[in-house]
């Protein structure tokens, strides 16, 4: 069950109708319920503000862990990233 929180919890966090509540969190701002899906929500809209924010996040996160010799090797190097 844990997982599956967790999983619903990733696509809330970039989606535009997500909204907060104090009694509950992160709940759909359209159906004012926490997310009950499986695999897909079919009220998913990313938001690429909240996306860029998170990949800002990455790359300071990157940045206070490794020097900056280790930080250029780690954007350059592309072979750890899943993503191609």
């Amino acid at each position: 069950m844990q997982e599956k929180k967790q999983y619903q919890k990733g696509f809330c966090i970039i989606c535009k109708n997500k909204t907060v509540s104090f009694e509950k969190g992160v709940i759909c701002s359209l159906t004012n319920l926490l997310p009950d899906f499986d695999k897909e929500c079919n009220k998913f809209e990313v938001d690429g503000t909240k996306i860029r924010e998170k990949i800002n996040d990455f790359k300071k996160g990157i940045n206070l862990k490794y020097t900056k010799l280790e930080n250029k090797k780690f954007w350059t190097d592309t072979s750890h990233f899943f993503l191609h």
